[in-house]
């Protein structure tokens, strides 16, 4: 026990990633029963988003000297999170034009019909109710609202301190929350891998193999190439390094598939591993794992080539 104490966070999440999905896959749907542990583990990191976020985006946006400032790194990670996903979603559409997932089934799902719409317009992003959109996770709002609070309390100045120390020791209060929860993640996403590898049917695999292959191609090439690119023209930044300092954050997100689950590892890996100042990393992080989800954006592209084979378009 000792020896597993020293062991670094990231690895013992491999190691466990790899042990779970390994008594998964040999015992089958029979591992369904251990479930519950893991769902309460992502239920676990549900309940800490909305207060981070809230309070983390506050926290950081008063750390910050003027509203001007805040203007100047926000558009900044905003342009750069609109560029990554742009090139992102290419990169997916270019691979899976070069695999063709849905060759061979061309015409499969029929015709194409037209489906209503979401809305996905900038009034969706103002909060109409702020505790409605806090119940139901709805992250935009949150974000709007709790920058503009956070720039208001800029701009009322000293009178304002006492809600400033209220948010600090709530952003503090809930990092340790975090800090404790993540603790738990390499346990958590063990009992995450045995129900994810357990319930795969041979069927399932070989029918989706070229679809897979198209995904883990152009996330590869995220990884290895793109930002590592980034990390070297725009931060001078071994990447190596950087993603020994993020390991934990990237293993959770690999295990559990959600931006939003790996969001409180994240707060973690920058507060204690990566050296990125409170104010922008409490505004970078949640807004990030909220529009700036570049894998979900290369996958995209291929569902969207996928698709259009599909139906034979």
């Amino acid at each position: 026990m000792k020896a597993w104490k020293k062991v670094p966070l990231y690895l013992k999440i491999f190691i466990l990633l790899i042990i779970g999905g390994a008594i998964g896959f040999i015992f089958g749907e029979r591992v369904e029963v251990v479930a519950p542990i893991g769902d309460a583990y992502i239920m676990l990191l549900k309940m800490l988003i909305v207060p981070l976020v809230f309070f983390s985006i506050i926290s950081g946006v008063t750390k910050l000297a003027s509203p001007r400032e805040f203007g100047q790194v926000g558009i900044r990670i905003i342009l750069f999170y609109v560029i990554t996903t742009v090139i992102a979603a290419a990169l997916g559409v270019l691979v899976s034009m070069v695999i063709n997932p849905g060759m061979g089934a061309e015409g499969m799902l029929g015709t194409a019909e037209t489906v209503a719409q979401e809305d996905y317009s900038l009034l969706a992003w103002i909060p109409e109710n702020i505790v409605e959109s806090m119940a139901n996770m709805d992250m935009i709002p949150i974000i709007v609202f709790a920058v503009l609070f956070g720039v208001c309390i800029i701009m009322v100045g000293e009178k304002a301190k006492p809600i400033v120390d209220f948010v600090d020791a709530g952003n503090e209060v809930m990092l340790q929350m975090t800090n404790l929860i993540t603790d738990l993640a390499p346990y958590g996403i063990f009992f995450l891998a045995m129900p994810l590898t357990g319930t795969l049917g041979s069927e399932m695999l070989a029918v989706a193999v070229k679809f897979v292959i198209a995904i883990y191609v152009s996330l590869v090439v995220i990884m290895v190439v793109f930002y590592p690119l980034l990390l070297k023209v725009m931060g001078h930044f071994s990447p190596i390094q950087f993603y020994k300092n993020v390991g934990p954050a990237l293993m959770m997100a690999f295990s559990t598939g959600s931006s939003n689950a790996a969001l409180p590892m994240g707060y973690t890996c920058q507060e204690k591993r990566c050296g990125v100042p409170e104010k922008i990393y409490s505004f970078s992080l949640p807004l990030g794992a909220t529009v700036n989800m570049n894998g979900f954006a290369a996958s995209l592209g291929i569902i969207a080539v996928t698709a259009l084979e599909l139906y034979n378009v």
